[in-house]
């Protein structure tokens, strides 16, 4: 809405009415319609993973170890959410050639005049490239610990952050961050900018993901960068797997049948993080 108010604050306090304030609007779709078919692809981790319930059953190491982070991870709280987020990632395919997963990312954010923070749990990129290619924000309302602050999450002097925010606000102020700041780093080197794009995100809720298809447009990244309401709205497509097992969801991968859905949605989701690198 362009009578609310725009101020330069970090990623990780965005709230709702600051994806209003840009005329960022979220809209949940089916699994159809989110990843273009019904029909989700296998995955390709080893089949103990889908079918072997708890870790010491479970003969193949990297196998094993995956299991065992979904385990660690169900509670939500980020020192065992986040290896548990790159041990999914690596293990389901996701970085190919060069690429590398990393953890605690901190990518400098330019909004309304001035440079903040934006704090990642775990990001996908391409070193080589200089590109970040998957955003991931961890869900801190989740868990045990959901009303505790995190000095990482936030860096602004008008609010702490507290772990009760929706992440979906934040995730998108990341990805915006992580766009700019990478083509930043791409015209310091000489290289050409990349160019306007749907950027993938995901936010883990332990170990339940929610996916997110951001498109970053030139006239968004202004509107960010100058603290204006940008004429076009963007709209953000998310979804949430439509669990076999849904009284589970707090569960999120540890029941088998919901692991197995929630793996190929993640193969499915892969085939898009890939074919929008640039």
């Amino acid at each position: 809405m362009a009578h609310l108010p725009r101020r330069a604050k970090s990623a990780n306090d965005w709230t709702e009415t600051d994806l209003e304030a840009f005329n960022i609007h979220l809209r949940q779709e089916d699994t159809a319609t989110f990843f273009g078919t019904a029909e989700l692809p296998q995955s390709p981790v080893g089949q103990e993973v889908l079918d072997v319930l708890d870790a010491h059953d479970i003969k193949d190491a990297d196998s094993a170890d995956l299991v065992k982070y979904i385990g660690g991870a169900m509670r939500g709280e980020e020192p065992a959410v986040l290896p548990f987020v790159s041990t999914l990632l690596w293990g389901t395919g996701y970085p190919k050639g060069g690429q590398l997963v990393s953890q605690r990312n901190d990518f400098p954010f330019f909004v309304c005049g001035e440079w903040r923070h934006a704090r990642t749990g775990a990001a996908l990129f391409d070193p080589d490239e200089t590109t970040t290619l998957l955003v991931v924000q961890n869900d801190h309302r989740f868990g045990e610990h959901g009303h505790e602050e995190s000095e990482f999450d936030s860096d602004s002097d008008d609010s702490g952050y507290v772990n009760d925010r929706d992440p979906a606000p934040q995730l998108v102020a990341a990805v915006i961050a992580a766009f700019h700041s990478r083509n930043v780093s791409r015209e310091l080197s000489g290289r050409r900018a990349i160019a306007p794009k749907i950027m993938p995100g995901l936010v883990m809720a332990g170990t339940l993901p929610t996916f997110f298809k951001i498109p970053i447009t030139a006239q968004l990244l202004d509107a960010v960068h100058e603290g204006t309401y940008p004429a076009e709205p963007t709209v953000v497509s998310m979804h949430i797997p439509d669990l076999p097992d849904p009284e589970h969801w707090r569960e999120g991968m540890k029941p088998l049948e919901n692991r197995r859905h929630i793996l190929r949605c993640l193969e499915a989701f892969r085939g898009f993080v890939q074919d929008h690198t640039d």
